[in-house]
């Protein structure tokens, strides 16, 4: 009889495919990050190089003479990877009424767990951008009043200043082009309010809609996105503001150690435990991965901050 200590290889695909299900639920935020593979015994620190365009050549060629060649800049970018995961003990009690439905929901619940926590570590790192507007033309977070919700007129601002950077175009599920909102639910429903929304999106796509990604306008895609920042009680009279990520392509990075950034399912039975569950009262399921998430091109990322419905 096989224990969950030494899972078998058909075993541990199961669990892994019912945490990886439940983490591609999860996740909204790396989808769109610049990915990089690291090899194993490779050291913790990864990093990415980041070319910047040269000045426009706008002098025209002289017949028969060679230009002046052109120095290329290129930011080296490095991050340092840190290791993430938690556990949680199961019962003897609870596992002789059937540990394979339980071990299969907690599974499920840790997949969920995994995603969000690690989407919400890259979005604290993608939401501390450098590039930010208030709402109401307001210079800070506190000054945000219940009134200075998001307007259309932000929304060209932030696609003119993305343009004027020439910040590329993520390309979407659809496999149409576009920038990328990750907004909070309590702003999407100022935005499903604009009569430009309601021109824009009268059709569905079911492949974006299954992504969370509510509609398009003026080229920016609304991604529905339950770990967009909330800064409860910051705004003028202790209200709570709301944070809205804008992205485009190559934002921000994520780096794969040895295939080690998704979470893995380690699962233990109680007879496994040694010295440390001599009475075998427990059994573990746990899930880790190797994680860091960094910011790569600042101009491709901009941030709101406006007060909710």
């Amino acid at each position: 009889m096989n224990k969950y200590g030494t899972l078998t290889a058909e075993q541990n695909t199961f669990y892994q495919r019912t945490l990886l299900k439940e983490l591609t639920d999860s996740v909204v935020l790396l989808p769109y990050a610049k990915k990089a593979s690291v090899p194993k015994n490779e050291g913790q620190t990864t990093s990415w190089r980041i070319f910047k365009q040269p000045a426009l050549t706008k002098t025209p060629l002289t017949e028969g003479v060679t230009p002046s060649d052109v120095d290329i800049t290129i930011d080296k970018i490095q991050a340092a990877v840190s290791q993430y995961g938690t556990y949680t003990k199961i019962s003897d009690q609870l596992q002789d009424t059937g540990i394979d439905p339980v071990v299969t929901e907690v599974t499920e619940m840790f997949g969920g767990h995994a995603g969000l926590t690690l989407d919400s570590i890259a979005m604290d790192v993608v939401g501390a951008g450098t590039n930010v507007a208030y709402g109401g033309g307001k210079t800070s977070r506190g000054s945000v009043t219940k009134d200075d919700k998001f307007t259309y007129s932000m929304l060209t601002s932030i696609t003119e200043f993305f343009k004027r950077q020439n910040v590329k175009k993520i390309k979407m599920p659809n496999g149409r082009m576009g920038y990328v909102a990750l907004t909070p639910p309590e702003v999407m429903t100022t935005i499903k309010n604009w009569t430009e929304w309601k021109d824009a999106n009268k059709y569905t796509d079911a492949k974006m809609i299954k992504r969370g990604i509510i509609g398009e306008l003026d080229g920016v895609y609304f991604q529905d996105a339950n770990t967009a920042p909330i800064y409860k009680g910051e705004g003028a009279s202790s209200i709570d503001v709301f944070g809205v990520i804008f992205l485009g392509d190559e934002a921000f990075g994520t780096p794969d150690i040895a295939g080690k950034k998704k979470p893995q399912i380690i699962v233990k039975d109680k007879g496994t435990g040694g010295t440390e569950n001599p009475m075998e009262l427990y059994s573990t399921i746990a899930w880790k991965s190797l994680f860091v998430a960094k910011r790569l091109r600042e101009e491709a990322i901009y941030r709101i901050e406006v007060a909710g419905r």
